[in-house]
């Protein structure tokens, strides 16, 4: 090794330090945060259910997303039986999620009970550390007079 002679050579050496120790960091970030390819799951992963029922005359089209304290909102989204549906008057159905911080489920109610016309609400409703004893959350759309509600139950 040579001798550095200047105290400016010191300095160019200690950045370039610096500089190979940051490098190495940023290489390894990528891998740590980078999401998961589809289907895989680490070991310690875990999934709650929550039911949705309507209650009501009308179809509603039924959406759930989840979300973390390091992940925005997302459409839960896993397979077939997971992807948002329709929910035809006085039907239930069960959607899994990812155990997470939150799930929202959001009902866009059609103006007739055969999933046709116009939305006529878009009403929603949030769980806020969702996972209870038995991973299962019921969450109902209900009539308020002429208006409806998504509420957990």
């Amino acid at each position: 090794m040579t001798r550095i002679r200047c105290y400016s050579q010191k300095v160019v050496m200690r950045n370039l330090r610096r500089l190979l120790l940051a490098a190495i960091v940023l290489a390894c970030v990528p891998a740590a945060v980078a999401p998961m390819a589809a289907g895989a799951y680490p070991a310690q992963h875990y999934f709650d259910k929550v039911f949705v029922e309507n209650l009501t005359d009308k179809c509603a089209w039924i959406t759930v997303y989840e979300a973390s304290a390091f992940t925005p909102w997302s459409i839960v989204n896993s397979n077939a039986e997971n992807r948002p549906q329709w929910l035809k008057p006085h039907t239930t159905h069960g959607f899994y999620f990812y155990q997470s911080a939150e799930v929202k489920v959001r009902a866009e109610v059609k103006q007739h009970a055969d999933c046709t016309g116009a939305t006529i609400i878009d009403t929603y409703d949030i769980r806020k550390n969702p996972t209870m004893a038995n991973h299962t959350l019921h969450a109902g759309l209900f009539p308020n007079g002429n208006r409806y509600n998504l509420w957990f139950k």
